[in-house]
């Protein structure tokens, strides 16, 4: 799991990991859309840290412990906000899943498709298109 706590993190994504081709972009729109909505005073986009409204993850292949993110139990046994599928041009796609875990904070993971177990790939696929 590659846990995105802070803007320098996505900035890693696109020097270190090839399977996250084609989400970085995406996730730097989302980073600073997050920013946006829950800045406060003396934040700066460079040392805005996330876990402070929302944990933000990528699953990598065998992931199935959630803990990292406040999460108990694997990820279908979690109640789901949403799951959809981004396709980013010319890259592989990805499900990007939200949780609410309780009132105070929201957890947001992205999986490659096709990295994760049979079982909660087709789960996945069928939450996407429900």
């Amino acid at each position: 799991m590659i846990l995105l706590r802070r803007y320098s993190d996505i900035l890693s994504l696109r020097r270190n990991f090839e399977v996250c081709t084609g989400l970085t972009e995406h996730l730097e729109n989302e980073w600073a859309e997050l920013f946006d909505e829950t800045e406060e005073e003396g934040d700066d986009h460079d040392t805005f840290f996330s876990q402070q409204h929302t944990h933000v993850a990528i699953l990598e292949k065998g992931d199935t412990d959630l803990r990292p993110v406040g999460l108990l139990g694997n990820l279908c046994e979690q109640w789901l906000e949403f799951v959809e599928m981004l396709r980013p041009e010319g890259a592989r796609a990805f499900y990007r899943i939200g949780i609410l875990a309780d009132n105070e904070y929201f957890v947001l993971l992205y999986a490659a498709q096709n990295t994760l177990d049979p079982e909660t790939e087709s789960w996945l696929a069928y939450q996407a298109q429900s």
